[in-house]
């Protein structure tokens, strides 16, 4: 039963965690075999601030995957879903954005129950996502959800998309010299902890995200340079590349962990650690 002061629950919880894994891993092993040249992907739902309830753990899950295929389906900071995902891809991932994207006309009707995007909008998106070192996908509930549909034909997809697609390609292409082969700047790093999110969050697990988010906000205002690790980078070797750390309510770190950053920290490198860092 859930009871989060006891061990056993938390063990169940890391058993679901592997267990998924452990399932992704062995389909990217049979795919292989079967063609070594496909690649393997699974779809992931944006945003940070999942609970340990919806099963599976991004970071673990990632591991056997080519590259993270994202659908942006909250209207969070963009720039924060493209590169938490880009953290955990071990290829350039891809960010589906515009999935609420609508043109209303006489003849095509979209569902009032969903915030629909605005083209201008849309195209704010597809130039975040490349800014942030992102492919993006472009998407519309519309291929394949009927609340949006052609009243005279009865079918799901409209040239509206079509049109405004073709001219988000074309301002991708006018910047492709930009684009192609770059690698981010590594200045600044602010750590995603998961383990802090599910056993120190447990039930509520905003209680860590939202320490989280607000610093990756006031990064972000500041027009600092910064990159998102996760907790598979929180070792000497990754810590190296940046001139500073920050540490936002990180409470549960490993002791491998715990010797990393202080290994970082001997070696001349900035640490900012706020409220219960390290305490669990």
């Amino acid at each position: 039963k859930e009871n989060w002061d006891d061990p056993l629950w938390k063990k169940f919880i890391r058993w679901r965690y592997d267990n998924i894994a452990g399932f992704l891993q062995e389909a990217s092993e049979l795919i292989r075999q079967t063609n070594p040249n496909v690649a393997f992907t699974e779809v992931y739902y944006a945003g940070v601030g999942q609970s340990w309830s919806a099963g599976w753990s991004s970071e673990k899950t990632s591991a056997p995957l080519d590259y993270l295929l994202v659908d942006k389906t909250s209207a969070g900071l963009i720039s924060q879903i493209c590169r938490y995902y880009r953290a955990l891809s071990r290829h350039r991932p891809e960010i589906a954005v515009g999935n609420e994207f609508v043109v209303k006309t006489p003849d095509y009707a979209y569902g009032d129950d969903l915030m629909p995007t605005t083209r201008v909008m849309f195209l704010a998106d597809v130039m975040t996502t490349l800014a942030n070192g992102v492919t993006p996908g472009f998407e519309s509930h519309g291929w394949y959800n009927r609340s949006f549909w052609n009243k005279k034909k009865a079918t799901m997809c409209s040239p509206s998309f079509d049109r405004v697609y073709r001219e988000a390609a074309r301002e991708i292409k006018k910047r492709e010299s930009w684009l192609s082969e770059t690698e981010p700047v590594r200045y600044g790093a602010l750590f995603y902890s998961e383990n802090s999110r599910d056993f120190h969050g447990r039930n509520d697990p905003e209680r860590y995200t939202q320490c989280y988010l607000g610093w990756y906000k006031a990064l972000l205002d500041r027009q600092t340079l910064f990159e998102v690790l996760t907790d598979r980078n929180l070792n000497a070797q990754d810590l190296s590349q940046y001139a500073f750390l920050v540490l936002p309510n990180a409470a549960c770190l490993s002791d491998s962990q715990a010797e990393a950053i202080r290994e970082y920290v001997r070696g001349g490198g900035g640490l900012i650690a706020s409220y219960l860092t390290s305490l669990f």
